[in-house]
């Protein structure tokens, strides 16, 4: 099946980069000590230099959570001691909005796998961004 999905394009992601506990506590003394946000290139400065990638920042982040805080959007990473009530709202309802809008396009490919003897159906409100985006509406 690998070998089917890479003749037709698809090709399966990477597992995430592995995480060791100093790089978590590594991550997790950094932002204490920054007191505010960081980007990943202020990180990666820490970590030794600018070849870190985003994953890996997003990997050790995601260990390091809740004590660690990021959300889709965010300005950066930052240390939950430092954070405001407002942005640990903010972080919650992002994650909350994101796991909302992922079920339902969840929904939508398991609606369309079971009735895999017809063809699949666009929703109607993606046929209206379509028919707008093409210029037929």
């Amino acid at each position: 099946m690998v070998g089917d999905q890479a003749q037709l394009g698809f090709g399966l992601r990477e597992k995430a980069p592995a995480v060791s506990p100093e790089e978590i506590r590594l991550l997790v003394a950094t932002l204490r000590k920054s007191g505010g946000w960081m980007t990943r290139r202020e990180l990666a400065a820490a970590f030794g230099g600018e070849e870190i990638a985003d994953r890996k920042v997003r990997a050790i982040a995601e260990v390091a959570a809740p004590v660690v805080v990021s959300w889709p959007g965010s300005p950066g990473y930052r240390h939950w001691d430092h954070c405001t009530v407002a942005e640990i709202d903010h972080c919650i309802g992002a994650f909350e909005s994101t796991a909302k809008k992922l079920l339902a396009r969840a929904h939508e490919y398991r609606k369309a796998y079971h009735s895999r003897g017809r063809a699949a159906t666009i929703s109607d409100q993606a046929q209206e961004v379509l028919n707008l985006a093409s210029g037929t509406a």
